[in-house]
């Protein structure tokens, strides 16, 4: 989850299939993941799904 919440802070507009490919995550764990650091309010996407970017939330 740390090494996903780097690479959306260097990143913002890092797609899932982009992130899969630079961590060797599997789309389902990467996707598992991003869910979950939504709902813990860690993670933020800001924007349409095509336009949008990501906002890394520290706590």
């Amino acid at each position: 989850q740390k090494m996903i919440l780097r690479m959306f802070s260097e990143e913002k507009n890092l797609s899932r299939e982009r992130l899969c490919e630079k961590t060797g995550l599997s789309d389902a764990t990467a996707k598992r993941e991003i869910a979950f650091l939504k709902k813990t309010g860690y993670l933020e996407r800001v924007g349409s799904l095509k336009t949008g970017h990501w906002i890394v939330i520290s706590k």
